[in-house]
């Protein structure tokens, strides 16, 4: 009996182990759809935002399209709250608060600038940002424009379920206007990744930003890593020919002879 009673503890605190550092087991385990629709994209977000860095969380769509729909309410919020250990904080469009005993939680639409001025103002930052909410494409870029800004650096931005982006009925644009398509927009942003090596009137031109690390499309999702500002390399550095490279290069101090007849390159800065 007492070997029985020590393999099942062994298995219980085992399987705990394993949840506590797998957010894909936690999505799982408390019963969030995450892990089956969009488990390719979590599987990335664990490498790409460390559980030390991570302070809080914001998810706009909480589960549960009613207010009675309490066990379908919180579930990936529970599991990110397990898995990173931090403040997490959850806006829908219907009230929520019988979950404000583990998270924070604001009720209203997530195109109401009002709320989300309102969660921003009690918040300051947040290290991931999750859009699941009405799944409108207009919604999901006008959330976008606003909030992407008081993503700390090196934070994530996450978009789910585009399917609606690309259809009128859902608010999305078959054209592929900006304003309507959350993957329209994220696309044009990609040159933003490349950023310090776009010259000051393409940077200008395509509207670009300075502070996007990583872009990672997928088939219903899309992922937007944030960096730190990146310093700009100089227009002339960009549009100098190979031959005047070479001879800024051949000033004192940035070539080194060898003996043997090769050259070795010194990239100081200017």
């Amino acid at each position: 009996m007492r070997i029985f009673r020590n393999f099942l503890r062994t298995i219980y605190y085992s399987k705990k182990l394993i949840l506590k550092d797998n957010l894909i087991e936690l999505f799982k385990f408390y019963g969030s759809d995450k892990y089956v629709n969009h488990l390719s994209m979590y599987k990335i977000l664990e490498s790409l935002l460390n559980k030390n860095d991570c302070k809080k969380i914001l998810e706009i769509g909480i589960g549960g399209h009613a207010i009675e729909d309490k066990n379908f309410s919180g579930n990936s919020m529970r599991a990110l709250k397990k898995y990173y250990k931090c403040d997490v904080i959850g806006l829908d469009i219907v009230d929520k608060n019988f979950l404000s005993n583990e998270f924070f939680i604001y009720t209203g639409k997530q195109t109401d600038k009002k709320i989300l001025n309102k969660i921003i103002n009690d918040h300051k930052k947040f290290d991931l940002i999750i859009d699941d909410g009405s799944h409108f494409g207009s919604d999901q870029v006008l959330t976008f424009n606003h909030l992407f800004k008081f993503l700390s650096p090196n934070g994530v931005y996450i978009i789910e379920d585009l399917d609606g982006a690309f259809t009128n009925k859902f608010k999305g644009s078959p054209k592929l206007e900006k304003s309507k398509n959350i993957i329209a927009l994220t696309n044009e942003k990609v040159f933003s990744v490349y950023s310090q090596f776009i010259t000051y009137k393409m940077y200008k031109k395509k509207k670009l930003s300075n502070d996007i690390d990583s872009i990672f499309f997928f088939n219903n999702s899309v992922l937007i890593k944030k960096s730190k500002p990146k310093k700009k390399i100089r227009d002339k550095y960009l549009k100098e020919t190979l031959s005047q490279f070479n001879k800024r290069y051949y000033r004192k101090g940035k070539v080194n002879k060898n003996v043997d007849g090769t050259i070795t390159f010194n990239f100081h800065k200017d």
